[in-house]
């Protein structure tokens, strides 16, 4: 894979994500590719992105770096020491806790 165009830099800032953090290309919805930079233009080299799933001549212009995604931001946060790592990884328990909770215990939560 080449070194993405500069068009497509910064397009599609905040797409919807799926549940394993690969995000959602805007115009099919499909879970996108994660490919990785071959070229040092730039100093890129090595770092991951998603673009759409799409073949060539179908693709849209969906572009994200893979450390601009919530899971990587999450993973981030997770292993940090500070004060938001301990935050982050409060909000995970919760997410989890709540992931388990059916219906009514979750009416019960809620109050």
């Amino acid at each position: 894979t080449n070194d993405t165009n500069d068009k497509k830099k910064g397009k599609n800032a905040g797409p919807m994500e799926r549940d394993g953090g690969v995000p959602l290309c805007t115009r099919h919805q499909r879970p996108c590719k994660l490919l990785t930079v071959k070229r040092n233009n730039k100093g890129n080299k090595g770092r991951k992105f998603y673009v759409c799933p799409m073949p060539k001549g179908e693709q849209c212009d969906f572009f994200k770096w893979e450390e601009d995604t919530v899971e990587a931001t999450q993973r981030a946060l997770l292993q940090s020491s500070s004060d938001s790592g301990f935050i982050a990884r409060q909000v995970a328990a919760a997410k989890t806790r709540f992931k388990e909770l059916t219906v009514p215990e979750l009416r019960v939560e809620a109050k």
